[in-house]
């Protein structure tokens, strides 16, 4: 993703009904994350009264100079403020972000080594690689705060007959299979956003994994694939030159600062709604008043207007969630996507 050119400073995945299976499982997921970090003894109280007395690391799964970036420095200046103590990135990126959450996982939970998630590392990973992950994102962390959500946008070829969702729908039912959408990667967000278009929109289009975004652009704009659910900050300034024509955002509301764009939900697709995000968790086990305080001044960022501005160029919009509200937001996610996953028969190997 691009980031604003600015100096630092997900609605998601509607929730349905599940089995009673996926209910129990749901449940039992909420409790472990809600009480990854419960467990607090008077020598970690103790410390957690003088918090922070020494610098504090953000760990993300981003290169620099990216949206993921970008946020993670707009915090660590803002968190560097509050807590008047340094605060610094490090950028640990590969494997979709696992690599990063592998690093944070191991490390002690004392709260100086934090980790700014995706849901490519957490409610996806689990959805997609399950066992063959090198942590456990219920088991391994404590949620503090959902920072940002971002919603993709669904974008076709100029050469596409199709110029709204209604046509699309019809275009897609006529050339089953016929047509292909691409992904920046095999189980990547943009991959499943397309499979629950498909599902919900009943049609049958045949999935081009690409290494990354910028590639998956360069043919979409040549023709050799048809239609993408990319970010706005990727596929704004394509809409803008005309070489992509957009066909409706995957989250509600409307964007700010993308306000003519429809959303799929108005116009023919009701229950769809996805978003991607970005957050910040702790080791588990890390003290209550320790995650109390990181989710307040995460709070405090996000309530920012400057910020909120900022993000909107980028298609982003801030949310500062609480750790409950963050955690069930995880919980039902994963469930949603474990869903997906086993209603369409995707594989990832």
């Amino acid at each position: 993703m691009k980031a604003p050119s600015l100096k630092p400073a997900h609605p998601r995945l509607a929730i349905q009904n599940h089995n009673e299976g996926d209910a129990m499982l749901t449940r039992r997921n909420a409790i472990k994350w809600a009480t990854a970090g419960a467990a607090v003894t008077l020598a970690p109280h103790l410390r957690a009264q003088s918090f922070p007395s020494k610098p504090i690391k953000l760990v993300i799964g981003f290169t620099a100079g990216g949206a993921g970036d970008f946020i993670a420095r707009s915090l660590a200046e803002h968190m560097s403020k509050a807590f008047s103590q340094p605060v610094v990135v490090e950028n640990r990126a590969g494997a979709s972000g696992t690599l990063a959450a592998a690093l944070v996982a191991r490390s002690p939970a004392d709260g100086y080594t934090l980790f700014l998630p995706s849901d490519g590392n957490t409610s996806i990973a689990v959805a997609t690689l399950g066992a063959k992950l090198a942590y456990d994102p219920i088991k391994d962390f404590v949620p503090i705060s959902q920072l940002v959500s971002f919603p993709f946008v669904l974008v076709v070829n100029p050469s596409v007959p199709a110029n709204s969702l209604k046509d699309l729908i019809a275009l897609a039912k006529a050339k089953p299979r016929q047509l292909n959408y691409a992904s920046w990667g095999l189980g990547s967000t943009g991959h499943l956003a397309a499979e629950l278009f498909c599902q919900q929109a009943g049609v049958q289009i045949e999935h081009i994994a690409y290494k990354g975004s910028a590639a998956a652009v360069v043919d979409l704009r040549g023709g050799q694939v048809q239609m993408m659910f990319d970010t706005i900050a990727s596929a704004g300034p394509h809409i803008k030159a005309g070489a992509l024509r957009p066909i409706g955002l995957s989250s509600t509301p409307r964007l700010k600062g993308f306000p003519d764009i429809p959303t799929l939900a108005e116009t023919g697709l009701p229950n769809y709604n996805v978003s991607a995000f970005i957050g910040l968790m702790a080791p588990a086990g890390t003290p209550a008043p320790i995650i109390e305080a990181l989710a307040k001044v995460s709070a405090d960022f996000a309530a920012q207007p400057e910020i909120g501005d900022r993000l909107a160029a980028s298609g982003m919009v801030p949310v500062g969630s609480t750790p409950r509200q963050f955690t069930d937001m995880l919980v039902n996610d994963t469930a949603r996507y474990r869903k997906l996953v086993q209603d369409q028969n995707l594989k990832f190997e």
